[in-house]
């Protein structure tokens, strides 16, 4: 019976550091902040409404976005992570979209990745990413700052 206390006792004092660890990096409150920023990604993005086409983009006129999925990290850096899936001119084009800061002093960088690093996308959809990159000349190496902090 004395082991079984021990065992509990240590799984407590785990749990309280994995809690703790969590709260100090502030995830919860970053998590709740991606949540609300996911749904305007797109609109940042295009510069207007969904489907508009009002902010030149690297890749030409978007066509539509597709939200993927989205990520907290533990350490904060970044803030949070949104996933897209870009119909442009040039192609198809899958970003992450990398947010940084609080309230309306954030930013937002664009940053192009390769099919197998975006969640949620299906064989016949890479295929047609991979030739978009490939009609491109390759990924986009440079981020692209959708939403400057402000001062």
């Amino acid at each position: 019976m004395n082991r079984l206390w021990w065992w509990c006792g240590g799984i407590v004092g785990v749990l309280v550091v994995v809690v703790g660890y969590l709260v100090a990096t502030g995830f919860p409150g970053r998590s709740d902040t991606l949540a609300a920023r996911q749904p305007g990604t797109c609109a940042l993005l295009t510069g207007g409404p969904e489907g508009t086409t009002s902010q030149s983009t690297p890749y030409g006129a978007i066509t539509s976005c597709q939200m993927l999925g989205r990520r907290t990290t533990l350490s904060g850096d970044p803030d949070g992570t949104v996933f897209v899936m870009l119909e442009t001119d040039r192609g198809p084009v899958t970003l992450r979209v990398e947010y940084n800061g609080e309230g309306d002093a954030y930013t937002a960088d664009a940053i192009e990745i390769p099919s197998w690093l975006a969640p949620g996308i299906s064989g016949d959809t890479a295929n047609r990413l991979k030739d978009g990159i490939n009609q491109r000349g390759g990924l986009r190496a440079e981020p692209w700052r959708v939403h400057p902090a402000i001062a």
